[in-house]
């Protein structure tokens, strides 16, 4: 039977370390269920009303509202689920936008057995391994790309699949599958993803990474989406064989054209997860920064600092070990300023750890800090801020249980002194900290509510044995806060937790 633990892990998976089982511990455990706890809303509604929409608050942009309704949706992964009993054949959790907090009832599940999507859920998929979402035909409405890496095609075993589920006003329906790039020894195809406008066409457009090399491949938005590539390559990333590690997308040089970060490897250099900004990579002028400070397995965009120009976060998990090239034990993220020509030269970059002053918590092996980095606006101020998962941080005797950090922008950048740290032991935070539950796994923030800040949303893939969940935290003019916080399960959005492996529910975010 083929299983996505024969290919090369994908982002998302290589953040598990290699050879250690989801759980460690021998003893059985209470299960404190995310759908279930006690933090939540009110068990019959499954809501938490929420302020009315200030006046002045704009409608967020189409790149993530799959419907058209003005409210910003998300697309949650479950790449390992087990769907018409085949194993690891991978499944998606749409949560819509509302006024409202998420509920389990309200969301939707979609799988290659859903009606329009094209192929069959197949063991080994890893369908919703990485997923993106963009008005790729330019309706209006955004859609989903969701990338498959285990997929079979006419061209081999694992080469890999991308399908893009089209957004309407009843929401995302059926599918059409890219043109796979006719590359000798393609695998892992649609590992990752991510959604920008690349050409400046006001259009958005799709950047393709793969597992095998370190390819990546645009697919320009319009109406005649989806055409085949155009053939762009990241060829400041050479000698890879783990390939594309992480994609991310924003305007960092400011001139009205979304660029993108790059995370891949270099062999020769013994350089892991290195970093590369292209510049307009979807037209000829591209310019390519193949030493983008900072060794990232993920990758964010978002402007810190107000000032017009996107800036670069880099999470560096990995621990010094001469193998990996981390440099900071327990992890770090390093903030890149970006700037007119690019990338800013007469401003460094910033490292930040667990032992960077005001950081909560303390740097301490395999805490994966950096494990997932999200970037937006929380309080409303203009100033883009930071979420960092830390999805091996020890919480109390709960080993590998995982934290979040946040990090408020300001005109000085990323401040440390006002940061705070969320956990399940959290007062208000779902369920409760457990040994490998992996909390930070992934991060999101998104308006989903459209109140103009960016809400909070926290995969916990470990969660229930591994079934997975995700958690919702509300934001404030002052921050995040766990008042009125929802938490969903797998099992609760209909997901089968059966089986020899199970889903893990919260492995990715599309937004």
């Amino acid at each position: 039977m083929k299983r996505v633990n024969a290919l090369v892990p994908t982002a998302a998976m290589a953040r598990r370390p290699r050879g250690r089982p989801l759980r460690t511990s021998s003893r059985p455990r209470a299960r404190a269920t995310l759908v279930l706890a006690a933090a939540t809303v009110a068990a019959a509604a499954g809501v938490v009303p929420l302020a009315a929409t200030p006046a002045g608050a704009a409608p967020p942009g189409v790149r993530d509202d799959f419907d058209g309704n003005g409210y910003r949706d998300l697309a949650v992964a479950a790449p390992h689920a087990l769907v018409d009993g085949q194993e690891h054949a991978g499944a998606v959790v749409v949560v819509p936008g509302s006024a409202a907090a998420p509920s389990a009832a309200a969301t939707t599940v979609l799988s290659q057995s859903s009606p329009g999507v094209p192929g069959a859920s197949e063991a080994g998929d890893a369908w919703g391994a990485a997923v993106a979402a963009g008005d790729f035909d330019h309706d209006g409405r955004a859609d989903l790309a969701v990338g498959a890496p285990g997929e079979d095609t006419g061209q081999g075993v694992d080469v890999g699949a991308v399908i893009v589920l089209w957004g309407g006003s009843g929401g995302l329906g059926a599918g059409t599958a890219l043109a796979t790039p006719a590359t000798p020894g393609l695998t892992g195809f649609g590992g990752t993803l991510a959604a920008g406008d690349f050409d400046g066409d006001g259009v958005d457009d799709l950047a393709v990474g793969q597992q095998g090399v370190n390819d990546v491949w645009i697919y320009r938005g319009g109406s005649g989406f989806p055409a085949a590539p155009t053939g762009f390559e990241a060829t400041a990333l050479t000698d890879g064989v783990a390939g594309v590690a992480t994609l991310a997308a924003g305007d960092i040089n400011g001139d009205g054209t979304d660029d993108l970060v790059v995370g891949g490897d270099n062999l020769t250099a013994r350089d892991y997860f290195r970093n590369a900004v292209y510049l307009s990579p979807g037209s000829a002028s591209r310019r390519v920064y193949a030493g983008l400070a900072g060794h990232g397995t993920s990758a964010a965009v978002g402007d810190v600092d107000g000032d017009g120009r996107a800036d670069v976060v880099t999470g560096h998990p990995r621990e010094p070990d001469g193998v990996f090239q981390g440099t900071s034990r327990g992890g770090n993220v390093t903030v890149t300023y970006g700037a007119a020509g690019g990338l800013a030269t007469s401003r460094a970059p910033v490292v930040i750890h667990q032992n960077t002053a005001g950081v909560p918590g303390a740097a301490e092996p395999e805490d994966q800090f950096g494990a997932s980095v999200a970037l937006g606006d929380i309080n409303g101020d203009g100033y883009a801020d930071l979420a960092v998962g830390a999805d091996q941080e020890n919480i109390g005797e709960a080993l590998q249980a995982g934290a979040v950090t946040v990090f408020h922008g300001s005109a000085a950048g990323l401040t440390t002194t006002t940061s705070y740290s969320l956990h399940q032991n959290t007062a208000g935070v779902p369920g409760g900290a457990e040994a490998n539950d992996r909390l930070g796994n992934a991060v999101s923030l998104t308006d989903r509510n459209r109140d103009g800040r960016a809400d909070l949303a926290i995969g916990v893939p470990g969660e229930d044995e591994g079934a997975g969940g995700f958690m919702w935290l509300p934001a404030t003019a002052t921050g995040i806060t766990t008042t009125g916080s929802v938490g969903v399960g797998a099992s609760a959005t209909g997901l089968a937790v059966t089986g020899q492996y199970p889903p893990e529910l919260g492995s990715d975010f599309s937004g």
